[in-house]
């Protein structure tokens, strides 16, 4: 018999803790984490820095962090709170490292993330697009990867701000995803990629479309994944199950850890 077990909430984990006498560390506003395979791989957006741990020694700290949703194990099976020497040196120097806070102002609210499974891409056979169909879209293609290059200067964290205040500030974008548009702009945008003198990378050409669609207010979504072994990190634009710039096959090698 499979029986469901929903995590405690934010309210009797605190509680749990007090009796405890150990602070409820949360996960720090520019820190995002997954489970991938054995490891948890954690994200500081701020540092533009991966780091990788041990399952079992992150699972010894599900007790007295916000991280519960993320986890197999919830605080009443952590060893009731004990920390051993590995979770106490593990936890010292994720606060150390500032990712981690006892102050719930500063903390991510939804530390766990929730992206479609792929099962479709929007990417054509571009070589079918005439080049003429593409004209009157230059100046806005040009545009939209000029001030991704320019955006890319800046911290990673800042550029990530700039996305998600412009998708909170869009007026006119359309109650639903229109895909027949949605893909002929982005057979236009892989058509005209070629001609800007800028090596293919998934960060630059993911911010590059982001930009491009959302001239015609259209705004969909910015995932991060990451492999455990060999450790690597992939970055990609989706709307609900559709892939926009990438395949199925490849997104799905890649566990998400952030979206936008």
């Amino acid at each position: 018999m499979v029986v469901d077990r929903a995590p405690p909430s934010r309210d009797v984990q605190v509680r749990a803790n007090h009796v405890m006498n150990i602070p409820t560390y949360y996960l720090r506003n520019h820190t995002f984490a997954c489970l991938c395979d054995r490891h948890y791989v954690i994200l500081d957006l701020l540092a533009d820095m991966y780091l990788r741990v041990e399952k079992r020694n992150f699972e010894a700290l599900v007790h007295c962090t916000n991280v519960w949703s993320l986890s197999s194990t919830y605080p009443h099976e952590s060893r009731n709170g004990t920390l051993t020497d590995e979770s106490r040196t593990l936890l010292s120097e994720l606060i150390a490292r500032g990712l981690l806070t006892e102050n719930p102002d500063h903390a991510n609210g939804t530390p766990e993330i929730s992206v479609s499974i792929p099962v479709q891409t929007l990417m054509s056979d571009v070589e079918r697009i005439d080049l003429n169909h593409c004209v009157r879209r230059v100046f806005s293609f040009l545009a939209s990867a000029a001030i991704a290059a320019v955006w890319l200067k800046q911290p990673i964290s800042q550029t990530v701000s700039w996305v998600i205040e412009r998708k909170r500030r869009r007026k006119h974008a359309p109650a639903q995803f229109n895909v027949d548009l949605a893909r002929d702009l982005i057979a236009i945008f892989c058509r005209l990629r070629p001609f800007y003198n800028r090596r293919y990378l998934c960060l630059f050409d993911s911010l590059a479309l982001l930009n491009f669609l959302a001239r015609y207010d259209i705004f969909p979504t910015w995932v991060f994944g990451v492999q455990s072994e060999p450790f690597a990190a992939h970055c990609w634009v989706q709307h609900d199950e559709f892939v926009l710039n990438d395949t199925v096959d490849r997104v799905r090698l890649y566990t998400p850890l952030m979206a936008v």
